[in-house]
């Protein structure tokens, strides 16, 4: 584990140390917020929270297809919903199933 304040370009270069399975760097900014490197190659953003008194992780997305930017003010909502003592897992599965279709909306 390492720490260090995330940028679009200081973490995409970065590859996995050949004695571990992944390799997780944790931004300095937002509490929880990290990138997890594994020797694949691939590169996910996640973020770490409290869910009823268990430690719970919730990957956002492949770091290559989304922006740093998209996955901080994810990740931000994401920690919102768990401080309410929101599952956060669940309420994604609730917005996305309840969001009307361009059919439905107009």
């Amino acid at each position: 584990m390492s720490i260090m304040t995330l940028t679009e370009c200081n973490f995409l270069n970065f590859t996995c140390p050949k004695n571990r399975s992944h390799f997780e760097i944790f931004d300095t900014l937002i509490k929880g917020f990290f990138v997890d490197i594994f020797q694949s190659g691939y590169i996910a953003f996640r973020v770490q929270y409290k869910y009823q008194n268990k430690k719970q992780v919730y990957t956002i997305g492949n770091a290559r297809i989304v922006t740093l930017q998209e996955a901080k003010d994810k990740a931000v909502n994401i920690l919102r919903m768990a401080n309410l003592g929101l599952n956060p897992k669940t309420c994604q599965q609730v917005i996305n199933t309840q969001t009307p279709t361009i059919k439905e909306f107009f």
